[in-house]
């Protein structure tokens, strides 16, 4: 089953395995998280998240992470090079979105911050459990295999559940191209040759279902 919630023109789908436990892919933006997933996990009957993997970094997919943890009870698992973006709620806006925003107007620059933190939130959030390539989580009849999957950003994680073959790639995938048609100055992928090589090597990946983050409306 998915759950959605909505920033900009991109979708950020969260998936929910059920298996006894349940497993949350990705924690969306902080100020959609208290409204939509609440009232979509109430829906479910699902008042605990056992675990809750992130795919990266970027505020629209851990802004709502402490909640989440928070709320739900949820054990916090991300990739090594994600975890500086939770634990400093600055990380992203100082060491990537600066570097590009300093060549527009102040008011672009002004205003873009004032939304990044409507959806980042400003509190830390600890990461319980790091995971790299080729490790699996097993949990219940669930094997959740890690493929690391950069290029969008640093850090950047697909996961694999092998019994099914479902195959969550998170932004890994980009199907709106190299911007997006609302925040139009950005980049959607950092390293152009670490993206295609991700792109290649999930072409090679035995899957029957594919869940991207980023499939407009």
């Amino acid at each position: 089953m998915t759950l959605k919630v909505d920033l900009l023109d991109i979708g950020v789908f969260l998936l929910l395995f059920q298996d006894g436990k349940n497993v949350l892919i990705e924690a969306g933006p902080a100020n959609a998280d208290q409204k939509n997933l609440a009232l979509k996990l109430n829906e479910l009957s699902v008042n605990r998240i056992d675990y809750l993997i992130l795919t990266h970094g970027h505020t629209d997919h851990v802004g709502g992470a402490k909640w989440v943890k928070e709320h739900y009870g949820a054990t916090v698992i991300a990739h090594p090079d994600a975890t500086n973006f939770l634990v400093d709620p600055y990380y992203e806006l100082n060491n990537y979105w600066e570097n590009y925003l300093r060549f527009f107007e102040p008011q672009i620059h002004v205003k873009f911050k004032e939304d990044y933190w409507k959806i980042r939130g400003r509190e830390s959030c600890k990461v319980d459990k790091t995971v790299r390539e080729g490790d699996v989580l097993n949990i219940g009849s669930l094997r959740l295999k890690i493929i690391e999957t950069p290029g969008h950003i640093d850090g950047s994680i697909s996961i694999q559940e092998e019994n099914t073959k479902i195959l969550f790639v998170g932004d890994a995938i980009q199907g709106l191209g190299p911007c997006s048609s609302i925040v139009h100055a950005l980049p959607l992928y950092f390293d152009v040759n670490d993206y295609l090589r991700t792109l290649d090597r999930l072409t090679k990946v035995n899957v029957c279902l594919l869940y991207t983050s980023d499939a407009a409306d």
